[in-house]
């Protein structure tokens, strides 16, 4: 089964209780590559990590981060969707707490606590098990390939008891991109 991104692949059904192993094929020749390939090079192996993760009936399977830098007053605009799966059926009393913290741990955005919706009945009004929060934070510091300064995103799932079922992160930097007067600019 194929999940999310053609990079992510379900394996529950094949594992069996106890020791299981994974093994993966690299193949570096076959006749289609050899046909298809004549005019560039291909290094063979695996390029990215591999590794087996377990998730909870109840997880957060996606966070998406869109930080950008206002150029005028230098602060940094963050717009953080964290998106929930339910493998059983949806119920209430889930819950995110989103936050965000410098490097050092040193908290710099307030906490920002949402429910997470579980009733998926009302019929084209439901848009998904997500959680929207944003921020607006003074006075950044603006990353670049050369000043590459950063924030983390924290985000807890809590369950209906209050208990964190799962914690994960993600480093974000502002910036801001644009196009002008025929030049790619990065912060101004």
């Amino acid at each position: 089964r194929i999940a999310a991104t053609l990079n992510e692949l379900g394996v529950t059904p094949h594992l069996v209780a106890g020791r299981n192993h994974l093994a993966i094929v690299v193949v570096r020749f076959s006749a289609h590559s050899y046909v298809e390939d004549q005019d560039q090079w291909w290094m063979a192996g695996l390029h990215r990590s591999v590794f087996i993760e377990a998730r909870g009936k109840v997880h957060v399977a996606d966070v998406r981060c869109r930080a950008d830098l206002r150029l005028n007053d230098g602060a940094g605009l963050l717009s953080v969707r964290a998106e929930v799966a339910f493998v059983d059926s949806p119920v209430k009393g889930w819950g995110v707490h989103a936050w965000v913290e410098n490097i050092a741990g040193k908290r710099v955005a307030p906490l920002r606590t949402e429910p997470v919706p579980h009733r998926s009945h009302v019929p084209y009004l439901f848009s998904g098990h997500h959680v929207d929060v944003s921020w607006e934070l003074s006075k950044v510091a603006p990353w670049s390939a050369e000043s590459p300064t950063g924030d983390r995103v924290r985000i807890d799932l809590n369950g209906p008891d209050g208990v964190i079922a799962q914690s994960t992160s993600q480093l974000v930097g502002f910036r801001h991109v644009e196009v002008r007067d025929r030049q790619l600019q990065v912060n101004g």
